[in-house]
């Protein structure tokens, strides 16, 4: 399961005071103020507390709920046994709801368990690994 994450961090909002950004308008030969209620995602401040955020969400469906999970920036990759899949899925889900994060609950960005799992370029077939083999390639 790679539940897509949206990358918004949000700003409190006893900080909105400090969150204003401008811009030039070329068509209405204007500047336009605007005030951001999430960090923008081109700041660098914004990747550094993004990714701390992840990391807290894998800490606690690894630490927290015992799953076997993994994320690396917005991917977050949960496996699991045949028999615990929906447990799983319903803890992370769980995780993510929790701390406030919208990812992919229906359409293609929304994946469920396979004996195939696609993340970030790569394929890992589980078909034999009841006899100890993975097999891992390119997308």
């Amino acid at each position: 399961m790679i539940p897509k994450v949206l990358g918004q961090v949000p700003i409190r909002p006893s900080r909105y005071k400090y969150a204003y950004s401008s811009m030039y308008k070329h068509k209405e030969g204007c500047m336009q103020v605007y005030r951001l209620k999430t960090l923008p995602f081109g700041a660098t401040r914004h990747v550094y507390c993004f990714l701390r955020l992840a990391r807290m969400i894998c800490a606690i469906a690894t630490q927290g709920l015992y799953l076997l999970c993994t994320n690396f920036y917005d991917d977050f990759t949960l496996a699991s046994k045949p028999t615990l899949c929906d447990s799983s899925r319903c803890g992370m889900e769980l995780v993510f709801l929790l701390a406030g994060w919208v990812f992919a609950q229906e359409g293609s960005k929304a994946t469920a368990f396979d004996s195939v799992c696609k993340a970030l370029g790569v394929q890992f077939e589980f078909h034999r690994s009841e006899a100890g083999l993975l097999t891992v390639c390119n997308t």
